[in-house]
């Protein structure tokens, strides 16, 4: 039996197979396809060749769509048998009235679930932002954020007053302003690196001579156990290791530093409240507190696992002359995009917040390649980075 033969995207092909005219149900079947005329529409084709019984419609697909449904209708009206085949399966199914009503049906069934299924990701998404949102601003302030948003979007947000950088030891102001993007590019610019002295392969006999200080400034996020708490307290208790002297100024208290006999001070939060406004104004609230403890330690480094929008490490380094050290562990406007579905309000001081950093740190460690050559791709120098992997340590973590 010579049959046409149509792919997914009608090109046509030629199918001699005696085999197919005793076909009755599903079939395997491996056919045999030869070329047939270039842009050639399918009934012409069927026309122009009365030898011509029947249609083949490749599937690529495990159901059938509807203009493949409607091009089997046609056929089977004009008198032809048709089949549906799937090549990788060799699979040859017949269809008749019967058949195609059924694979309607189901055509529709999916079609409906398709609807549903994006519908509900609308919502889920929805959910998840609202969510997000709800857990950040306060209820009464969501028309006000949402009037800033609208405004910072369309570049007519208003600036507010330059944070003071050089009166630091001066009592804060009740709301500390949040810094321009002007003064952040400055600073930016005027970023140098202070190098290390004298620290080569320290060891537990080879000590960094003077006082180690280890930053955490995220005050919105008082964290208990998990991945980022158990990283803070292992790098605080090896740093301690290797340093003569060693203390950790945090926004929230470790326990598990207080077992590893390493010393914390937690700093006062610089707010009561947890919002982006308070979020991106606490850089002058902590510099006010460092700045006194740094002047008296005299830090051999400063080592900061930098958080979003405050950058005092980064000014106290340069203030005081003391290397830096920052830890990255990847953008968290881009983990707030994924997880949350939504960018902070102040994405753009966050993103300079943390180009100041760089700009300023001796040295950064991150954890993975993939960090690090983000970091490149931002213009970072990659001979100051450094990869240092997560792992474990199997005196605490053995085997059960």
């Amino acid at each position: 039996m010579r049959c046409l033969y149509v792919t997914p995207v009608n090109e046509l092909g030629l199918v001699d197979e005696p085999a197919l005219d005793s076909t009755t149900e599903r079939h395997k079947i491996d056919l045999a396809v030869r070329p047939y005329r270039q842009g050639a529409e399918v009934f012409a084709a069927l026309e122009a060749d009365r030898a011509l019984r029947g249609l083949i419609i490749e599937c690529d697909l495990g159901w059938v769509g509807g203009s493949r449904l409607m091009l089997s209708s046609r056929a089977l009206s004009r008198g032809y048998r048709v089949w549906l085949y799937w090549p990788r399966e060799t699979a040859l199914e017949c269809l008749d009235r019967e058949r195609i009503s059924s694979l309607w049906r189901h055509w529709y069934f999916i079609k409906f679930m398709n609807g549903w299924s994006a519908g509900n990701a609308v919502w889920q998404k929805f959910q998840t932002r609202a969510r997000a949102l709800m857990r950040d601003v306060p209820p009464w302030k969501l028309p006000v954020w949402a009037g800033r948003r609208v405004l910072r979007s369309l570049g007519l947000a208003r600036t507010s007053a330059p944070v003071a950088v050089a009166g630091v030891s001066a009592p804060a102001p009740a709301q500390a302003p949040r810094p321009t993007i002007a003064e952040l590019d400055e600073l930016i610019k005027t970023a140098r690196p202070v190098p290390l002295q004298n620290v080569a392969d320290p060891t537990h006999a080879n000590r960094i001579s003077g006082c180690g200080v280890y930053l955490r400034t995220d005050f919105w996020s008082p964290l208990k156990s998990g991945g980022s708490y158990g990283h803070t307290c292992y790098v605080a208790k090896e740093l301690a290791a290797v340093t003569d002297r060693f203390v950790c100024f945090l926004a929230n208290h470790y326990a598990l530093l207080d077992e590893y006999g390493v010393r914390q001070v937690v700093l006062e939060h610089p707010s009561a409240t947890a919002a982006e406004d308070d979020i991106v104004s606490a850089t002058p609230h902590y510099v006010r507190l460092l700045k006194p403890a740094f002047e008296a330690l005299k830090p051999a480094y400063i080592y900061e696992r930098i958080c979003i929008g405050n950058y005092a490490g980064a000014l106290l380094s340069k203030a005081l002359g003391i290397p830096y050290i920052v830890e990255y562990n990847g953008s968290e406007i881009s983990m707030r995009r994924s997880f949350d579905g939504i960018g902070y309000l102040y994405e753009e001081e966050y993103i300079r917040a943390e180009i100041l950093a760089f700009a300023q740190a001796t040295m950064i460690s991150v954890v993975s390649a993939e960090v690090k050559n983000g970091l490149v791709r931002r213009g970072i120098n990659p001979a100051k980075i450094l990869v240092n992997p997560n792992g474990a340590d199997l005196e605490a973590y053995s085997p059960g």
